[in-house]
């Protein structure tokens, strides 16, 4: 460990601290500091209570913006990464709730659809996709899983799927 590493550890702040400039002087920079330390694990957790990559980023930002909310309920003597954890854990729960609720499953798990009935869906997304030249999509939370393309689909593909 270099010396400069060394030193600049001994005086960063602890997550606590950050927390406690955030909540009394709604510090921009402390705020930052706690998201790019805590988003990535805070993601995965989101992502294996859910088993959806794409619900885990929702939650994520979710999370985030509830700590930002309740930054004044936040207390000094508590440690900061149980409280972040909790109100994760309780978001996962409330969404877990909503989905066992509504009863929602992925498209391609439907018995009940027909085969026009997903090939229309997929026709449509396919075209609309093609037309705007849109070759990834970052943020298809929602789409059924062959809806998700990995890289644009190849044309002869794209012809199969729009003239059959």
């Amino acid at each position: 460990m270099s010396k400069i590493t060394f030193l600049s550890s001994l005086f960063s702040m602890t997550d606590e601290q950050a927390m406690g400039r955030v909540q009394a002087q709604d510090d921009p920079r402390a705020f930052a500091r706690l998201v790019e330390r805590w988003e990535e694990p805070i993601r995965r957790l989101c992502a294996r209570m859910t088993g959806d990559p794409h619900r885990g980023e929702d939650l994520k930002q979710d999370t985030f913006a509830r700590v930002f909310e309740k930054r004044k309920s936040f207390r000094p003597t508590a440690r900061f990464s149980t409280w972040l954890w909790r109100i994760a854990l309780n978001l996962c729960y409330d969404e877990l709730r909503r989905i066992n609720r509504r009863g929602e499953s992925p498209l391609d798990a439907d018995e009940n659809a027909t085969v026009s009935e997903l090939r229309g869906s997929c026709r449509t997304f396919i075209a609309a996709r093609w037309c705007c030249g849109i070759t990834r999509i970052s943020s298809c939370a929602r789409l059924p899983k062959f809806w998700r393309f990995p890289k644009a689909p190849s044309t002869h593909a794209l012809r199969k799927v729009l003239c059959s």
